[in-house]
């Protein structure tokens, strides 16, 4: 595959409502008590260039700014690692430090919060949420 946007791309995506059956057994129990409120799935990882791949991260899709809140509350109180993903274009292990995978919460903002608002007024300004690209 050559190093195109597509490398970038999730390779599956397993809701968590699958847990009950054999996929539980290879990737663990769901995060205990994560918040309800928010979209979790199983999903592979690969960054742009390609060097970096796991098979299966829990990934969440916050729907707001609380949501980021909620979450980062959940993993501050259960030692789990939240790491952002926009489009996974960059080299280094800044996401996925290779060999860290436990108890990593990948947070994926380009679904939702992707709200864009431009002033006008003096001076001018531009405010974008993090899953803007």
């Amino acid at each position: 595959m050559g190093l195109g946007t597509s490398a970038a791309r999730p390779g599956f995506r397993k809701p968590c409502a699958v847990e009950a059956g054999a996929l539980h057994d290879v990737w663990g129990a769901r995060p205990p008590a994560f918040p309800s409120s928010v979209r979790l799935y199983m999903q592979t990882f690969r960054n742009w260039s390609g060097e970096i791949c796991t098979e299966a991260l829990w990934t969440c899709v916050p729907a707001t700014p609380n949501d980021v809140v909620v979450v980062a509350n959940w993993a501050h109180g259960r030692g789990w690692r939240m790491r952002p993903r926009g489009r996974a274009h960059n080299w280094s292990p800044l996401v996925i430090p290779r060999g860290d995978r436990e108890n990593v919460l990948i947070v994926d903002t380009t679904h939702k919060l992707t709200a864009v608002r431009v002033s006008l007024g003096a001076p001018a300004s531009v405010t974008a949420q993090s899953g803007v690209t």
